[in-house]
């Protein structure tokens, strides 16, 4: 089908141009094809590529409930970013998304003391590429309960002992302050 048209072009232009023409109109049906698109021959066709997979992706707990993540785009042709999240490193679910060249979010509203999974996505019309290495943090534990019943005795002119009702099962320690001018 197309060399008769290259040769009929041929005969009027000579066959080194009809060569050229007879490939570069195969070329362009043959990428309309290619795309799905074959409706139209002759009719050029914009192949979108997928845009490239973020990386370093890093995850910090910011809070008992919220993680930030950050990483790095390698693409300029994203449309934006999906962001997965797992509680196994291995089973995803789309947690959400963001626009073109956003680097950074904030996953809120997760439960206290759990590791959470994240990977991201970048995406347009072609599709999407790998996801990023995955990174991990865990959302802060929930803050001890403050000790009751504070009672000061004085023992000597320079000491004074300390008492108080301990009502957390979670803290690592505690922290002493005292205050000369006797302010909260």
């Amino acid at each position: 089908l197309l060399i008769p048209h290259a040769l009929r072009i041929g005969r009027a232009l000579g066959r080194g141009v009809a060569t050229r023409l007879a490939a570069e109109r195969h070329r362009r049906i043959a990428g309309v094809f290619l795309l799905g698109r074959g409706h139209f021959p002759g009719v050029g066709a914009v192949l979108l590529l997928p845009p490239a997979a973020p990386s370093g992706l890093t995850a910090t707990a910011l809070s008992q409930t919220e993680v930030g993540l950050a990483w790095a785009d390698h693409s300029a042709n994203e449309t934006g970013f999906q962001v997965g999240r797992s509680l196994n490193g291995t089973a995803w679910s789309p947690a959400f998304q963001v626009a073109a060249n956003v680097t950074s979010s904030i996953d809120a509203g997760r439960s206290t003391n759990t590791t959470y999974h994240y990977r991201v996505i970048a995406f347009n019309a072609g599709g999407s590429l790998a996801p990023s290495g995955a990174a991990s943090a865990p959302s802060l534990p929930k803050a001890p309960a403050a000790p009751a019943n504070l009672t000061a005795t004085a023992v000597l002119p320079a000491q004074i002992n300390l008492a108080w009702q301990d009502l957390a099962n979670n803290e690592t320690g505690f922290q002493v302050e005292c205050s000369i001018a006797g302010g909260a």
